[in-house]
């Protein structure tokens, strides 16, 4: 594989930023200490696999997990942001599927760290945008592997987050989608209590909801 000289120093550059990123986290304790040197040593590892063969999708997706775990290993006092972290995962990610697109791991995963992402930014347009990114990601992977109860149940989750963001007139058709992703996921593993416990969550938010909306309605006429 032939790279410019320039499209080298990009290579480079970018994967720089992933590696101090990960370089820069200090972990809460010495489990967590110790646990960022094995993820920094695993990222070099992965680094060089790249550098070695630029169209290695298990070495990005392997990339993007060790990001995505740093970013659960950062201290609040840390100077690395654990967005910052899971923005780098995510263009790990990208490439993988882009190399891949048949990776349901990949998928899945990627939506987890945009879901993080959504998170830290509470109930704004930029969480909206990440949420609708995340759900599309579920979706991918439940296309891949339909037997995915857990994908399933964060696809749902995720709905149930855009729900809470978007304008009244969207929301009672993006709970019933919810709806209809807990029951496929407890349908697939019959026992699966957070499932269960969600559709549970879900079913009374579209209930007030209804009932908002008809009280509503009543002072309205």
């Amino acid at each position: 594989q032939h790279h410019s000289g320039e499209s080298m120093r990009q290579f480079s550059s970018h994967h720089d930023v992933a590696m101090e990123l990960i370089n820069s986290v200090t972990g809460v304790d010495e489990e967590g200490r110790s646990r960022q040197r094995i993820l920094a040593f695993a990222g070099k590892r992965y680094l060089n696999a790249i550098e070695r063969n630029p169209d290695d999708p298990d070495a990005y997706y392997n990339w993007a997990l060790v990001l995505q775990e740093s970013a659960d290993n950062v201290d609040p006092n840390s100077g690395s942001s654990k967005d910052a972290l899971l923005e780098e995962a995510c263009k790990k990610y990208a490439e993988a599927t882009r190399l891949c697109p048949t990776l349901y791991d990949a998928y899945y995963n990627w939506a987890i760290a945009i879901a993080d992402r959504a998170k830290i930014r509470g109930r704004t347009k930029e969480a909206e945008d990440l949420w609708r990114l995340a759900i599309l990601n579920y979706e991918k992977a439940v296309q891949l592997n339909w037997n995915s109860p857990q994908a399933l149940n964060n696809w749902g989750l995720g709905l149930q987050e855009l729900s809470a963001i978007v304008p009244a007139r969207e929301k009672q058709t993006i709970i019933k989608t919810a709806i209809s992703k807990f029951r496929v996921a407890i349908q697939l593993q019959f026992d699966f209590h957070r499932a269960i416990y969600n559709l549970g969550t879900v079913l009374v938010r579209f209930l007030s909801s209804i009932i908002t909306h008809s009280i509503t309605m009543v002072l309205v006429h």
